[in-house]
């Protein structure tokens, strides 16, 4: 459905409006759709977002979380990258590694993805931080705003050990994957 980048751009801006009384499944449907999107927007990272979703449930369970929290932990990690949704294609697919302004613009794909969740906050909960602090680092040198130690949450935790090792174990155009 996303044909151009006008069609995209305008289906973000109406994901980013979904303060419509619309109910947490439609605007969970909404969000998936731009998920789906995503895999076509970024073709570097196809089926990262849901891998990085099966690895955080393993290691949900390893950590006996409930079975709500489970749930809210699968939908934040499949949404966690959401944000790359603005971040402009010709940064995210191409060759080699990315500049460093580029990175600025890639690392501010946090941010935006807590913008486009915004109406799911209150259905998430807590887990909804795993989308704006995945980055963030144990020694308070991540981004997007430098929180260290238990002050990151226990969902960006998750997310943020699946998504490494999704990296570190998968292809990208400027490194060959480690093995698992």
């Amino acid at each position: 459905r996303s044909n151009t980048v006008e069609t995209l751009a305008q289906r973000v801006e109406h994901a980013k409006a979904l303060n419509d009384g619309s109910t947490p499944v439609e605007e969970a449907e909404r969000l998936l759709a731009l998920v789906a999107e995503l895999n076509v927007h970024d073709r570097v990272t196809r089926g990262h977002s849901d891998r990085v979703r099966a690895y955080a449930q393993l290691i949900g369970k390893e950590l006996h979380l409930t079975a709500n929290e489970l749930d809210a932990l699968n939908w934040a990690a499949l949404l966690h990258d959401v944000g790359k949704l603005e971040v402009p294609a010709e940064i995210l697919n191409k060759p080699g590694r990315p500049t460093d302004e580029e990175w600025v613009v890639l690392r501010r794909h946090t941010v935006y993805g807590e913008e486009l969740i915004a109406p799911l906050r209150a259905w998430l909960g807590e887990w909804s931080h795993a989308v704006g602090q995945h980055h963030e680092r144990w020694n308070g040198s991540g981004y997007p705003y430098r929180l260290a130690g238990d002050g990151i949450s226990l969902a960006a935790r998750i997310v943020a050990v699946a998504d490494v090792f999704d990296v570190i174990t998968s292809a990208r155009s400027y490194k060959a994957p480690l093995s698992s």
